[in-house]
Formats: C-alpha cells, structure tokens, sequence
C-alpha cells in the first residue's frame, strides 16, 4: 500500500469520524472507536506482501463492523432527523467506499507479482 491510497483510507476514515460528531453522543460513542481503530490498524508499517493483506483485511473487518452498525441505525426504531439522516448516509457511503478501496487492494496483494524478463 503506497501513501496516496493510506492517505485517501485515512481521510475517508476522518470524514466518517467528522460525520459521527453531528450524530449525538450515543452513535458517536459505539461507532467512532470503530473507526479509529481500522485508522490505527492501517498505520501499521510492513513490507511484507502477506502482513499488508493481514492488515487490510483487519482494517476491512473494521469497517464492514461500523457499515452493519450505521445500517441498523438507518433502518432501527430510534428517532432520527433528517440532518442526522444525512450524515449517516454519508457515513454508509464512505464505509462502502472504504471497503471497495481495501478489496481492491487486497485483490491486487493477492495477484501474483509479474517479473519482467531482460532480454
């Protein structure tokens, strides 16, 4: 993982914690240690192939945690405003955005490395 796709990660990650904050302490408190902790376990530094697929893929478990717990808020019984709403839809979509960018690079981890021949 280079640093343009961590710093894109991370500041989708940044702006879901930012959405979190207009929610109310309830949703903020259960959702924003999800969050932090997929940022955390992004920083991790490593060079190898193999720990940075293991990496991902805790961070991806992470975020696919916070995207069923935003749904069951969405879709429960609690009352929620329209401007509150708002931000958990947006917070739905940087989780489905997160997650498309880790499968993706898990995908390219996964992908043999091409060699190429000097002749």
């Amino acid at each position: 993982m280079d640093i343009y796709e961590l710093t894109n990660l991370n500041s989708l990650i940044h702006e879901a914690i930012t959405h979190l904050s207009h929610l109310g302490n309830h949703y903020e408190t259960e959702l924003v240690p999800i969050f932090a902790l997929a940022g955390s376990i992004l920083e991790t530094s490593t060079e190898s192939r193999q720990s940075r697929a293991l990496i991902l893929s805790a961070a991806h478990q992470r975020i696919t945690q916070a995207e069923k717990k935003t749904i069951a808020i969405i879709i429960g019984d609690d009352p929620i405003s329209t401007q509150q709403m708002s931000h958990l839809v947006r917070i739905r979509l940087i989780c489905a955005k997160l997650i498309q960018l880790m499968a993706d690079q898990l995908d390219e981890l996964r992908t043999p490395v091409r060699r190429s021949k000097n002749y």
